[in-house]
């Protein structure tokens, strides 16, 4: 979304989530969001905003797509880390093409140090990609980062044997 785009939109998003939130409430559902290309909550700066403005809403993290935005994910990271609810393991490379998780810029090991030490479990995978198909793409070696060195101090998340 263009910059000057997200000022027109911006009250309407943040109203249209809050009421969302508020009708998932009564029924005990989260409602989270994702950074997403091409729509309002695509960079960090705003995502935090929306967060802030809604704080029943929850983060879900997808390294490849900040990756895609021109966003250093690290930075993003350290801004919107207490709203983090899920991680998305994709990643993408610098030319925003998504490829195996661990072999793009995206800092996925590192990610996934940092959201396991704050207590985070719920990591969620995008299988439908060409990136994660089986068996020409995923194999273990793209998959076990912490083999590779990059993702050290977390317990295996899963098998590929």
């Amino acid at each position: 979304m263009e910059a000057d785009e997200t000022a027109k939109y911006e009250a309407e998003v943040i109203d249209r989530m809050g009421r969302f939130c508020e009708e998932a409430k009564k029924y005990d559902i989260k409602v989270c969001h994702e950074n997403e290309k091409g729509i309002y909550g695509d960079i960090a700066s705003r995502c935090l905003k929306l967060y802030k403005a809604v704080p029943e809403l929850g983060g879900i993290f997808d390294p490849a797509n900040f990756v895609q935005c021109q966003e250093n994910t690290l930075e993003a990271w350290e801004m919107l880390n207490p709203y983090i609810t899920y991680m998305h393991i994709k990643d993408a490379d610098e030319n925003g093409i998504v490829v195996p998780p661990g072999q793009g810029i995206g800092n996925i090991g590192e990610l996934l140090k940092r959201y396991y030490a704050k207590g985070g479990r719920n990591l969620t995978l995008e299988p439908h990609l060409k990136a994660l198909s089986v068996p020409t793409s995923v194999r273990p070696s793209t998959m076990d980062l912490r083999s590779s060195g990059k993702c050290t101090g977390i317990p295996q998340i899963w098998s590929m044997a």
